[in-house]
């Protein structure tokens, strides 16, 4: 999909004089999903993630989009505001980073291998396990909103 932007205007000749926010979907039918969406902290708080949000929401309704899934992590102003805007948390999970010795409770490799990084998905329910072993983690939330 196409990206919006939002753009700040200078009053006196009402020319766009920069990029505000921006928000970029990816179709996969039947929904899609809002890869970024964003807006310069100083204009925050001002309307533009929600203009952009409908302004998408248009665009994908002509394209036949039933529904938008949209994924973050544990950011309180962030589930807020997909709350207010009628999405509902339909999954979450966690999100592991393990660095250095903590690689290696998390995973094993093969004979010959050597793990440098690690990018690991845990079910929340899964205990304590590797989860209270690992110093940066996450939970990612799932939202989900008809179109």
């Amino acid at each position: 999909m196409s990206l919006n932007q939002e753009r700040a205007h200078d009053s006196a000749n009402s020319l766009p004089t920069q990029v505000v926010g921006l928000l970029d979907a990816t179709i996969e039918q039947p929904a899609a999903v809002p890869q970024t969406i964003a807006v310069h902290p100083d204009f925050q708080r001002s309307g533009i993630g929600t203009r952009l949000l409908d302004r998408a929401i248009s665009q994908l309704r002509q394209r036949g989009v039933a529904s938008l899934e949209a994924w973050t992590r544990d950011d309180q102003p962030a589930l807020g505001w997909y709350a207010s805007r009628g999405f509902i948390e339909t999954y979450r999970y966690l999100h592991l980073y393990p660095a250095g010795d903590e690689i290696n409770r998390v995973a094993h490799p093969t004979q010959g291998h050597h793990l440098v990084k690690a990018f690991v998905h845990a079910e929340l329910t899964a205990g304590t396990g590797a989860r209270g072993q690992i110093a940066r983690q996450y939970v990612c939330r799932r939202f989900w909103r008809a179109l």
